[in-house]
């Protein structure tokens, strides 16, 4: 998609930004895996230059910019549709077309009297005779046409009285009514569903139950401590047996390159069980991301990307294994060697000192054992407690969605309420104007009716008296004809907008009423949200930001706030007050339809090219505010000035280059 410069950049940093915290965190993890027995080491970071933003989120709906009703002048029946939902239209082009026959046989019979006059005048002039016959004819049709407009006439002021008393009528909205009541009960549910959810997070977060683990990580503590006590007893008694001692197995090339041979496999197991707890620590952290992803199009590729850490893992801990043979073959080697060197001296202390030795060994092992029983029990502890966060978290998480939905749901049922009472009224309304209108066409017809009377009666005088004046009556038709056929021409019902058919209310063989066709220009899209009133002060228009919806997946299009509503949407005397929002969108697709559920992010805040580091990082006291770094093996604190800010990061500046070395989680 094409975005501005600027844009580009704060994503960039925006991208920058979560990928360092995600390095933080593997790193602390990695730190807290592979750290020594008493976890000395700090955690740091290596500070650089980055971009960072402050963002505002809300969710909502994408909406037309321009939305087109098209109704029916006429109330003849629909004799053809043209277009279907999802079809562009030009305005100018044709939807439906009415059934107009009733119409077109009046034109018949208005041509048919054109002609009839037109021959009259033709014969008149022939033969006064045939003409003061023809006259008499016309008089009687004439009369004939005019009882039956009359007759007309008082049928559509009896259907008019009908219409108006069923106008009258109120508006039966029960179903609707239950309906929204409905809505509302489920808005509760979802409300208490969603205080459930976050009193069961805050209770995982403040009332974690881990006696069992903290029961297993206290008694390992025991055990490591056992085994260092019963380690420094057998190096004691080990060293008292070697002082004064001449020549012995350990001063010995042989019981050096025995001691290095252990030494070297002891610690190719050490550095293999590391890659194998990190390389499990990978796979458990994806298998739990995709877990959260169960219904989602991402679920498959996220399954898809276990097989490679999970062959990962396995690998890893077959070299565990490979280097634990290889461990126990070295100390076995140390053994036998040790076992000939004295049987060739035929020292008898040297075995003493072998004991020993085996004594020292086994409390190492013993010591070691220990020590990694106790790193589990922690790592056991801590992902316990992360577990159950993580469900509590994902639960508020679904239960926030619910919520929204339920929401919508009871907003669109008022939505459809107000607008059924709409097209009621209008429907009525339309259908007495219709038969006014028709009345009045009819009334018209009778005066008209009345007046080819009155101009055939002329006509049979003036034949009888003289050669009658055959024109006025073909001009009278003439007329007649013209004012029928702009009654036809009514019967297409023409597009008045350009764009694409998104609704068709009406069907071949019924009346139309309301609104017909719904036309809406789907090249101009705009997201339509609501946020509360405390967000207003950091909302204006002209804002940029970007959209993405569920459909598109992580696809950003670019967006401006064009619109913030001056009057609350919300009933008066409501505890949560809020406002309608609008963003119009640019560079959309065909992926990005009318009606789905977007999410707008707004640019509150941006800066470009500064040092970022976690918040837990800066240290304020009574001097002022600091970051610590690592300096030759030395802490050494740092004034800084604080920017911007956001929920993990900040900005920072001060006497800071690139490559320092920052602690995340400094003591002082």
């Amino acid at each position: 998609m094409k975005k501005s410069n600027k844009s580009k950049w704060i994503k960039l940093g925006i991208f920058i930004g979560v990928v360092a915290v995600i390095g933080i965190f593997i790193a602390v993890n990695r730190a807290n895996a592979t750290a020594g027995r008493f976890n000395t080491d700090p955690q740091t970071i290596m500070l650089e230059r980055t971009n960072l933003a402050r963002l505002f989120s809300a969710s909502g709906v994408v909406q037309s910019a321009d939305t087109t009703n098209v109704f029916s002048p006429q109330q003849m029946p629909v004799l053809e549709i043209f277009v279907e939902v999802g079809d562009r239209v030009q305005e100018g082009d044709i939807l439906a077309r009415l059934d107009m026959s009733r119409f077109e046989t009046d034109l018949e019979q208005a041509e048919l009297n054109l002609l009839n006059a037109q021959v009259n005048a033709t014969e008149e002039t022939r033969a006064n005779a045939n003409a003061v016959q023809n006259a008499r004819t016309s008089v009687e049709s004439s009369r004939l046409a005019l009882d039956a407009q009359r007759l007309r006439l008082n049928n559509l002021q009896t259907d008019l009285a009908e219409a108006e008393t069923e106008a009258e009528e109120p508006f039966d909205s029960f179903q609707l009514d239950r309906a929204i009541e409905d809505a509302r009960l489920n808005v509760e549910r979802r409300q208490l569903d969603l205080d459930n959810a976050l009193q069961d997070l805050d209770e995982a977060i403040n009332d974690f139950d881990g006696f069992a683990l903290e029961q297993n990580l206290t008694e390992a503590r025991i055990r490591l401590e056992r085994a260092q006590s019963a380690l420094e007893d057998a190096e004691a008694d080990l060293a008292e047996e070697r002082r004064g001692r001449p020549t012995t197995f350990e001063n010995s090339r042989e019981g050096e390159q025995a001691r290095n041979a252990v030494s070297d496999a002891e610690r190719a197991l050490r550095q293999a069980e590391s890659a194998a707890f990190t390389a499990s620590d990978n796979l458990s952290r994806a298998e739990t991301a995709a877990n959260l992803l169960v219904g989602t199009p991402e679920y498959a590729e996220a399954i898809a990307g276990l097989a490679p850490l999970r062959n990962a893992a396995n690998t890893a801990w077959q070299q565990v294994e490979n280097a634990r043979v290889a461990y126990d073959r070295a100390r076995t080697s140390l053994t036998r060697t040790r076992n000939d060197f004295n049987s060739a001296t035929g020292d008898a202390r040297d075995a003493t000192i072998s004991a020993l030795e085996t004594r020292v060994e086994t409390a190492q092992n013993a010591a070691y054992d220990a020590e990694r029983a106790y790193d589990r029990a922690q790592t056991d502890l801590e992902r316990g407690q992360q577990s159950t966060i993580d469900a509590a978290e994902d639960m508020v998480t679904r239960m926030e969605n619910n919520l929204s939905d339920a929401i919508r749901s009871y907003e669109r049922l008022l939505l459809d309420l107000e607008r059924a009472k709409e097209d009621y009224i209008d429907m009525n309304q339309t259908r007495l104007q219709n038969n006014r209108r028709t009345i009045q066409d009819t009334r018209i017809q009778v005066e008209t009716a009345q007046n080819n009377l009155r101009s055939a009666q002329n006509t049979l005088n003036q034949a009888e008296e003289r050669p009658a004046q055959a024109q006025t009556n073909i001009e009278l038709q003439e007329l007649n004809i013209e004012r029928i056929r702009s009654q036809i021409a009514e019967g297409y019902i023409l597009a008045t907008a350009s764009g694409m058919v998104t609704d068709v209310n009406t069907r071949v063989g019924a009346p139309p009423s309301g609104i017909l066709f719904v036309i809406e220009d789907v090249d101009n899209l705009l997201v339509h949200a609501n946020v509360r009133e405390h967000s207003l002060n950091d909302l204006f228009t002209g804002q940029p930001g970007f959209v993405t919806t569920v459909a598109t997946g992580n696809i950003e299009y670019d967006a401006a706030l064009t619109f913030i509503s001056p009057r609350s949407i919300s009933p008066a005397g409501s505890t949560s007050v809020e406002f309608e929002i609008r963003a119009a969108m640019s560079g959309t697709d065909e992926n990005v339809r009318i009606g789905m559920n977007a999410f707008l992010n707004i640019i509150l805040d941006s800066v470009e090219n500064v040092f970022v580091v976690p918040l837990s990082a800066i240290i304020t006291d009574s001097d002022g505010t600091f970051v610590y770094i690592i300096e030759n093996s030395n802490q050494r604190r740092i004034p800084v000035t604080v920017g911007l800010r956001t929920t993990t990061q900040a900005e920072v500046s001060g006497n800071l280059h690139e490559g320092m070395e920052v602690l995340v989680r400094p003591n002082a």
